[in-house]
């Protein structure tokens, strides 16, 4: 499980964002996502039943709720056969590089 709380922008279909584990293996959470919205507080968990590609928020309001990772991405499948240790990075780009988004804490939760 993969939460975001408090991710904040001016303009979510901007950003990109990939989950790297410490081999240097990414997975794509989502990109392009929910043209209205500026920001995030999500979870992403592969339980999930909404995909996060087909999520929306109102005009300059931060995207909220839990779905999957977008185009069937699968934190399972991605990461699954690898060790949970090391240190896992979020990355986030801003496709323009115009955007100023601020990061306020990411966790990622593992369950057995």
């Amino acid at each position: 499980i993969l939460n975001i709380p408090n991710l904040t922008g001016q303009s979510n279909v901007d950003i990109d964002v990939f989950l790297q584990h410490p081999n240097g293996t990414q997975l794509e959470l989502f990109t392009d996502v929910n043209v209205n919205g500026d920001g995030f507080s999500i979870t992403l968990t592969d339980t999930a039943s909404a995909i996060l590609s087909a999520a929306t928020s109102s005009l300059n309001v931060p995207l909220t709720g839990t779905f999957r990772p977008e185009n069937g991405g699968s934190l399972i499948g991605a990461f699954g056969a690898f060790s949970t240790a090391g240190t896992w990075t979020l990355l986030i780009r801003d496709e323009f590089g115009t955007d100023t988004y601020q990061l306020a804490a990411w966790a990622l939760v593992f369950t057995y």
